[in-house]
Order: structure tokens, then sequence, then C-alpha cells
């Protein structure tokens, strides 16, 4: 999990979800609510569990989840986490050791020599595509988390700790 400090006071962040936040459709093969607010789900008075509202599907299956309470000195401390859901993680592992143990049956099974380069193209087209896969989720994951920092202000410095910080040095 993420630990930050957002420069918005704990109301000021609030505010912020309720501007920026629709409440979730209950139909997942709705992509998109159309309401043109850049995140969409629910949230209470210290959590959060968001969405990106977007038409891609890759998008909308990362969450945004965590929690948020006053600093002790100005601003807000927040506690978020981006992940797929656990159904997709377990559906992606279940589904790469079926085609693993399906290519490994068609070698046992046909003992012909001359399918050892089909399998090797195989191979490389499955280690491709979970590679294709991982670099989408992660290229998607960072871009959900600077949207996410930038309208919550979220890592932005203090002007007061960085001058102390630098006085300090």
């Amino acid at each position: 999990m993420d630990s930050m400090k957002s420069t918005l006071s704990k109301q000021d962040f609030q505010k912020r979800l309720e501007d920026l936040t629709s409440k979730e459709k209950d139909f997942f093969f709705i992509p998109y609510d159309f309401s043109g607010k850049p995140f969409c789900g629910t949230y209470d008075a210290n959590t959060f569990d968001l969405a990106r509202n977007s038409i891609l599907s890759n998008v909308r299956m990362l969450r945004i989840k965590g929690e948020f309470k006053e600093s002790e000195k100005t601003g807000t401390d927040v506690t978020y986490q981006i992940r797929s859901p656990q159904w997709m993680n377990y559906l992606l592992v279940i589904l790469n050791v079926l085609i693993f143990l399906g290519m490994l049956l068609l070698v046992v099974f046909t003992n012909n020599y001359n399918n050892v380069k089909l399998i090797l193209t195989l191979s490389g087209v499955f280690v491709f595509g979970n590679g294709w896969v991982w670099l989408v989720n992660k290229i998607t994951r960072s871009m959900i988390n600077q949207r996410f920092k930038e309208e919550f202000e979220i890592g932005v410095e203090d002007e007061w700790e960085r001058l102390a910080r630098s006085a300090s040095k």
C-alpha cells in the first residue's frame, strides 16, 4: 500500500471525492457511465473504493482502494492501493496453467518431433501474450496512479516542509 500525504484537508479531500466520483453502476458490462467525472465507485467518511471512469475495460478493472485520515499537521494522510480484483488474478493463473498443460500434453501424446517447431512457436506466442498483458497492466496502473495523485494533490510537497528539510542539510 502506498502511504502518502495530500495537501488537501480531510474536508476538502471528501469534497473532491464527491465532485470527481460518480456512483458506480451495478452492471459490469457498462464500462462508462457518461457522467464526465474521472472516477466512479463508493466512498464514505474514511475509506474509498474507486475505478477510473473509462471506456476501456482493462482500465475499469483496476481498483483504487484506500483510506484517508486527517494528519496531525495540515493535510490528509492517504493510504491506498491500485490492483485488479482477486478473481481476475486467479483466472489468469488458471488460464496460464491450462494452456501450459495443453502444450505439454500435445508434446507427450504426439511423439512426433516435427511438432517441436509448432510447440516452440506456440510457447513463444504464449510468453509474448503474458508479457504484453503484464506491460499493459503496468502502464495502465501507472497512468491511473498519476491521475489520482494529480486530482487529490497527493505527494505534492508542502513548501514549509521542503524549506525545513533543505535548511537542515
